[in-house]
């Protein structure tokens, strides 16, 4: 007898647990890049105190190895002035860059470009002292630059230099990867201050991209009466508190109190920089949702032949899974 032959299905279509489980893979993929580049100025901010932290930690504990490698004559004059004078570059350059960043929120709109090159520039002279000091320490261990000292010792020196590296060289050229950029996106727990958290949305907002993932950008028509109106209206009556404690009541006193020409504008501004705070974590709240501000800063959005082209197809290949689903569905129950 001839043995029977198996039958083969071979299934062309994905059961309905296999399609969801595919969108909720792919959902969590946009939710994971679009918080990533929603919350990029915490980010940001997050990024550079660790990196100073971690810079001046090391620096502190390498100066002290050099020092008391010197008292026992283990390293050279010259190198130990190198070290010494590197060390104190650095620590000058982390003061002016803590004192610049504490008066971040005091800034204008006026003052904010010019402000925001001069902090970028300190940081990255900072950081590149600190790679200095970090590649001087692996020179001197590797080379012997500090003499009759045990193996161990230069290990662990080489084994923190190299992390101090890598520390500083993440924010310059990846912007954070990994576990690091998931702790970067934990909720804010220190308060702000409105006007640093008004600042920081401007600054975004003039560079001409969506803000938060929002689909309409700011409008260009505003960016004066924006900039006249926080300047001379934002910033002196609400710039000093934090961004917590503004309730809606004082938004709308605000509101009511100001010209009617510019009401628009300002309902517009106050609007997107709380929904911008509460994405961001700033606030838990927010306090415009309770208002009818029908002012706005955003020009309408149009979709573009790339956003209709992809809709379009999303749509056909939708409509296309479905009905093959419903199809083998049909089939099965026949069967």
């Amino acid at each position: 007898m001839k043995p029977e032959e198996e039958e083969k299905k071979i299934r062309h279509t994905i059961s309905a647990e296999e399609t969801f489980t595919l969108a909720k893979d792919v959902f969590d993929m946009r939710t994971l890049i679009k918080n990533v580049y929603a919350n990029r100025a915490v980010i940001a901010r997050r990024v550079n105190v660790v990196t100073l932290c971690v810079s001046t930690v090391f620096t502190l504990l390498y100066v002290t190895f050099v020092f008391i490698s010197a008292f026992y004559d283990k390293i050279a004059l010259k190198s130990e002035i190198l070290v010494y004078s590197i060390a104190g570059a650095y620590f000058v350059v982390a003061i002016f860059l803590t004192i610049f960043a504490l008066l971040s929120s005091r800034q204008t709109t006026k003052s904010l470009k010019r402000f925001s090159v001069t902090l970028k520039i300190i940081r990255i002279i900072a950081r590149l002292l600190s790679l200095s000091m970090s590649v001087l320490a692996i020179y001197y261990s590797v080379s012997g630059g500090v003499a009759a000292l045990p193996a161990a010792v230069d290990i662990v020196v080489v084994i923190l230099s190299i992390f101090t590296i890598i520390v500083q060289l993440v924010p310059m050229l990846f912007g954070g990867l990994g576990k690091y950029v998931r702790w970067l996106l934990s909720p804010v727990k220190l308060k702000q201050r409105f006007s640093g958290v008004l600042l920081e949305w401007y600054q975004l907002a003039i560079t001409g991209t969506p803000l938060k993932g929002a689909k309409n950008r700011i409008d260009k028509k505003h960016y004066d009466a924006i900039g006249r109106i926080i300047d001379g209206t934002l910033v002196p009556a609400l710039g000093k508190k934090y961004i917590t404690s503004i309730k809606s009541p004082a938004l709308l006193n605000l509101v009511e109190n100001s010209p009617a020409e510019d009401r628009p504008v300002l309902e517009g501004v106050l609007k997107s920089v709380f929904s911008y705070a509460a994405e961001c974590g700033y606030i838990t709240f927010d306090p415009c949702r309770d208002l009818n501000f029908s002012g706005s800063v955003e020009e309408p959005h149009k979709k573009t032949m790339k956003e209709k082209l992809v809709e379009g197809i999303g749509k056909r290949l939708g409509k296309s899974m479905l009905d093959k689903y419903i199809a083998a569905s049909s089939d099965e129950d026949k069967q």
